[in-house]
């Protein structure tokens, strides 16, 4: 029988996954200004870009709260706009993980940006995005479906300077299942030639040197 995921191990699996899918719409949208209508559900950056999206949840700043976007008692959109939030929720009472069923909580352990990683990579949606309001309130949004507007290829620069946010931004302490994972999802083969070096080829011709220390910490990835 296969064990219930624990939220630490699908934080760190979906780690990478979620950091690229976010990574592609900031550099794609920046410059943007950026308008989201909650009556139709999309978000629109400029004249480029429109996508569907997802209400999540929230996080409030100076109490370090989160709320789950169904927990509302009075939305703030029609109900299709928390359909993934939902879908975690459902998620979560398969699993037995109150992360996804309790209403609201405290972010001390796990602060709203977490919560959105780990719920993108979850719901198989394609990209997230964050609206700071004037209140101290953070409002978070899945894109389900970015329709084909962005890159699914990454080059390998791409690929390393994710590595390297993943590395400076949380402490990991498996760090090489991490990057297994996220190689894996970026299509990349891995020949783990020693304890102390990685490369990890594409098969449109991307590569990666990954260096370890003795202690298993990533030194250093090369793109090229």
């Amino acid at each position: 029988m296969r064990a219930m995921p624990d939220i630490d191990e699908l934080f760190m699996e979906h780690l990478g996954a979620s950091l690229s899918k976010q990574r592609s719409l900031l550099q794609a949208v920046e410059g943007l200004p950026c308008d989201i209508d909650l009556d139709t559900g999309e978000a629109t950056f400029g004249d480029r870009y429109t996508f569907p999206v997802q209400l999540l949840g929230f996080e409030e700043e100076d109490s370090q709260t989160w709320i789950w976007s169904w927990a509302l008692e009075e939305p703030l959109g029609p109900e299709s706009l928390t359909e993934s939030a939902l879908a975690l929720k459902e998620y979560g009472e398969k699993h037995g993980l109150d992360l996804f069923t309790v209403p609201s909580f405290g972010t001390e352990d796990l602060s709203g940006d977490e919560v959105t990683i780990l719920s993108c990579g979850v719901s198989g949606s394609q990209s997230f995005f964050a609206a700071h309001t004037e209140e101290n309130e953070v409002t978070f949004f899945l894109i389900p479906d970015t329709r084909g507007q962005l890159p699914t290829e990454r080059p390998a620069g791409f690929v390393a300077e994710v590595i390297e946010e993943m590395l400076d931004t949380y402490e990991l302490d498996e760090p090489a299942e991490v990057l297994r994972s996220y190689l894996r999802y970026e299509g990349y083969g891995l020949d783990e030639q020693s304890s102390r070096k990685w490369v990890a080829s594409h098969p449109k011709g991307g590569r990666l040197t990954l260096k370890f220390d003795g202690q298993g910490q990533l030194d250093a990835v090369d793109a090229g």
